[in-house]
């Protein structure tokens, strides 16, 4: 009949009972807090409970009629939620995404400036090539084999995975349209322009040969940083002067100064030592 730790909680709670009237949940509630949740147990499935563990609540004040009294309601069961059909096509699939990378690049020409927030007809087309990408390098790096849905995206964007961070497309694309529009470079389309020129040597090949499209042809400084750069040269930009010269001066200045010699540097100028006045007498 019960357990021992059935034994010792009715011990604890005929302790904590003795004297007390247990007619409604408040007397109850009253108890400490381990005596009264265990006593709305016994109550809730009193029925499953041994005749003689029944006898033993119902000297404590707990008879049949009133522990089925304060056994808390049943809970009323939840609606069971209806089975959502699996998709055919999630949007992650290759089937799902693909007739829309083939219409952006009908109009775009390429993929390079799908980012990862990019849609296209409600479809997250930018999401769907990250998770393409993170396919192809699962199954070569499981395999050891190309992926088999690269021939596909191969054939609209060869660079549609590249081997460097999908990011630096999309730099490039924002750089691309600024020189192409003919619009300022803002400063963090100038920053990136100067961080490709910087490290130009580690760049791909077909990274450099973006950058030429947009007119950086290598570690050549970026003289007009706030504007479109189509003359950029190796040399320095020609310095125009607006102001109007001394012919006497230019004169002057276009001599040339003799090899070997240089402009004497001025003794410092010495300076009488100062005479105190001596007082009156």
């Amino acid at each position: 009949m019960g357990g021992l730790r059935w034994q010792q909680a009715y011990l604890a709670a005929r302790t904590h009972t003795s004297g007390r009237s247990l007619t409604t949940t408040a007397d109850l509630n009253a108890l400490p807090s381990a005596t009264a949740k265990w006593l709305f147990t016994q109550c809730s499935s009193y029925g499953s409970l041994h005749p003689e563990q029944q006898q033993l609540l119902a000297e404590i004040g707990l008879p049949s009629e009133r522990a089925r009294a304060l056994a808390p309601p049943p809970k009323t069961p939840q609606p069971a939620r209806p089975v959502r059909p699996r998709l055919k096509n999630p949007p992650c699939a290759f089937a799902a995404g693909l007739p829309y990378a083939q219409a952006w690049t009908a109009q775009h020409g390429h993929l390079t400036s799908a980012d990862y927030r990019t849609e296209h007809d409600g479809f997250p087309l930018g999401w769907w090539l990250y998770k393409q990408r993170r396919a192809a390098h699962a199954h070569v790096k499981r395999t050891g084999r190309p992926w088999p849905h690269n021939p596909q995206l191969a054939a609209l964007d060869p660079w549609w995975n590249p081997p460097w961070r999908a990011t630096w497309n999309h730099g490039w694309h924002q750089a691309h349209t600024y020189y192409s529009t003919g619009m300022p470079f803002p400063n963090q389309t100038t920053k990136w322009i100067r961080t490709q020129q910087h490290t130009w040597d580690q760049l791909h090949p077909h990274q450099q040969h973006l950058m030429t499209t947009i007119g950086i042809h290598g570690h050549a400084p970026l003289w007009r940083y706030n504007s479109r750069p189509v003359h950029l040269t190796d040399q320095p930009t020609e310095l125009i002067n607006t102001h109007e010269t001394n012919p006497e001066h230019e004169l002057r200045s276009s001599q040339a100064r003799p090899v070997g010699t240089r402009k004497q540097r001025q003794a410092p100028r010495q300076h009488p030592p100062h005479r105190q006045t001596q007082p009156a007498n």
